[in-house]
């Protein structure tokens, strides 16, 4: 059953607008994919999306959604008596260090919290259809091993509209997002997962994985100019599991990062915002450093022997020059020989 039209989520923010997404824009596992690999248009939403925040600070914000369930809507998504359960996606994003004082020198650490808050509605059980997503979903609350879970989350994230660039590298479309591979990105970062009674928080720290950082780095820089849709599906691997469905999706548009709002209970003086230069990811300072070393590590040992050994000492190469113009020469003048031509013109 489908949520009436004065309920959909959609919101005009400070940092942009967002709103919930067309499911049928994503392309899933269909209900034969074990033998034909085929995958069809979506169906759903199963949750609706009742908020988004888009948050900057010095921290790692994990397990929000305690903090900040008491701020959220009553009547967008589904109406608050008719919420069964809550579903709450939390990316952190890690940015260069912002300088609180300049003379003696502090700095702090620079993050971005992007979070999707999703709700279930209580009608959604009796909805026939769901039947295979339930089985999914069953499985993901019960599963206390977080690489199992890890391979049950997908996200599917889509550029609807915004430089070719950035749509040639996350791929999409405006009218469908056929083609798009989904991402188990808890097999990538560095995945935390919060349960309670009624709601499960799953938190990203993207900044360990530089394709990651990459890609968010690319999307920021023209963040003001892109549409983008991001789905979440629930894997279905098991007959009865097939065909998956959309658990939630959301399109968030011309955002503009440097605008995030300050995380509840941050002071100004904890941390210093600003919105004239563009906020770019970077990986985290552990991440970085091995990096580094691995690098040096890799040169001194291999590259810098072998270019010692291919340049070799000085005079060795000096001999080898002179032995190579010498030999050339006498080629030719056995070639001159051979023709017949005089000493005195040789």
């Amino acid at each position: 059953m489908e949520e009436p039209e004065s309920l959909r989520a959609y919101k005009e923010t400070s940092f942009g607008s967002w709103e919930e997404g067309d499911a049928s824009l994503f392309w899933v596992r269909g209900p034969d994919y074990t033998d034909d690999r085929e995958k069809v248009q979506a169906t759903g939403p199963v949750f609706r999306l009742i908020h988004l925040d888009l948050f900057q600070g010095p921290y790692e914000e994990l397990n929000v959604f305690p903090k900040m369930r008491h701020g959220l809507p009553d009547n967008v998504g589904v109406l608050k008596k008719d919420r069964e359960f809550y579903f709450i996606m939390n990316f952190l994003i890690r940015a260069k260090d912002r300088t609180l004082d300049k003379k003696k020198k502090i700095k702090t650490e620079s993050w971005i919290n992007w979070i999707f808050y999703f709700a279930l509605p209580k009608s959604a059980r009796k909805d026939k259809s769901n039947t295979h997503f339930f089985k999914c979903w069953e499985l993901l609350l019960s599963e206390e091993d977080e690489k199992s879970r890890n391979h049950r989350v997908k996200v599917i994230p889509c550029v609807a509209d915004g430089p070719w660039i950035v749509r040639a590298a996350i791929g999409g479309g405006k009218e469908s997002h056929k083609g798009v591979v989904p991402t188990l990105i808890g097999e990538k970062v560095t995945t935390s997962y919060f349960q309670g009674n009624d709601y499960i928080e799953i938190d990203y720290n993207t900044a360990i994985d530089s394709v990651a950082v990459a890609s968010a780095k690319l999307a920021f820089e023209h963040s003001k100019k892109l549409i983008v849709d991001c789905g979440v599906v629930l894997q279905g691997e098991e007959l009865d599991q097939l065909p998956e469905k959309i658990l939630g999706c959301v399109r968030c548009s011309f955002f503009v990062i440097n605008e995030a709002l300050l995380f509840p209970g941050i002071k100004p003086d904890q941390y210093r915002m600003k919105k004239s230069k563009i906020f770019l990811p970077q990986t985290s300072k552990k991440f970085l450093f091995f990096k580094k070393f691995f690098f040096f590590f890799f040169f001194f040992l291999f590259l810098f022997p072998t270019l010692v050994l291919l340049r070799g000492p000085k005079k060795e190469w000096k001999k080898g020059e002179k032995f190579f113009k010498i030999k050339k020469t006498k080629k030719k003048k056995k070639k001159k020989k051979e023709k017949g031509i005089p000493a005195r013109e040789r």
